[in-house]
Parts: C-alpha cells; sequence; structure tokens
C-alpha cells in the first residue's frame, strides 16, 4: 500500500509560526499606557488603552511645527469607524461628534518621550450598555492603527 503524503501550502505553516511567535511576548517589551478608564460605579470594569515599546520605532515622528501629521484626519476617522464597526451591531448609528490631535507622554522609556494620536469620540444610537461606552472613545497612532483597549475588572 502505498504512503499518501499531505501538502500542507506554505502559506499555512508561515501564518502557524508567525501567530506563535507573535503570541510570546518578551519580558523587555513593556505595555506603555496611553489612558485608562473606569466605568461606572458598581460595574468593576476598567479599560486601558496601551501599546508595546517595541512598536514605538515603527510610529511616524512628527514635528507639528514643521509637516502636517502622518496621518490626516480622514484616515484616522476611516479607521476609527471600522473598528467600531467591529464592536457594535450593524444597527448602531454611530456618528463622530469631536476628534482630536493629542500629546502624550509615554512613560519613561529609552524609544521616544512622547507619541501623537487622534482620540475621536463617537455617539452612538442606541445608546449601548454602560461598560461599552469607553468603547466610543477611540485611540488612532500615527501609523493609522487603532489603540485597541483592554477590559479588565478593576481592583
Amino acid at each position: 500500500m502505498p504512503i499518501r503524503f499531505s501538502v500542507v501550502p506554505a502559506c499555512c505553516v508561515a501564518l502557524f509560526f508567525w501567530c506563535a511567535a507573535a503570541s510570546v511576548v518578551p519580558a523587555d517589551d513593556p505595555l506603555l499606557t496611553i489612558r485608562g478608564e473606569d466605568v461606572g460605579e458598581g460595574t468593576r470594569v476598567h479599560y486601558d488603552w496601551a501599546v508595546r515599546q517595541s512598536r514605538l520605532p515603527a510610529l511616524h515622528s512628527w514635528d507639528p511645527s514643521t509637516a502636517e501629521p502622518p496621518v490626516s484626519p480622514h484616515k484616522a476617522l476611516i479607521a476609527a469607524t471600522e473598528f467600531l464597526r467591529t464592536r457594535f451591531p450593524p444597527s448602531a448609528h454611530l456618528t463622530m461628534d469631536k476628534i482630536t490631535l493629542l500629546r502624550r507622554r509615554v512613560e519613561k522609556n529609552p524609544i521616544t518621550p512622547e507619541l501623537w494620536l487622534y482620540e475621536i469620540v463617537f455617539l452612538c444610537n442606541p445608546q449601548p450598555a454602560t461598560v461599552e461606552q469607553p468603547l466610543l472613545n477611540v485611540m488612532v497612532l500615527m501609523d493609522g492603527r487603532v489603540v485597541v483597549p483592554e477590559r479588565k475588572l478593576a481592583k
């Protein structure tokens, strides 16, 4: 009886190893908190918006006195809207309320003392549950990617 070999496409093998490597975070790659927010009394829910220190070099440095931001408000709004569409049902009517360009000091680190980002605040109809309302504040970095908040139980 002949032996049969199954062929796994190289892209599947590469994807497996990339996912395995991406899930391992070195101890010397700390999370740098951009913002934290406790949700309403009695919920014990807390959200943290943070980025890995290793991600900072990929972000564009920017001096507002010499150039336009690397990501336009329009592109940031598109990224934020696409992110919210993954978090809320299609029936939710999302409207941008305000968009703010912010400079945040980053905790002591050797890569950069600050980073720039957009904070985009949305209104939603119907209004989401109290524990989901902080998700309507979306942070978009200067690489055009959304900072995904991590939901935790407050202490």
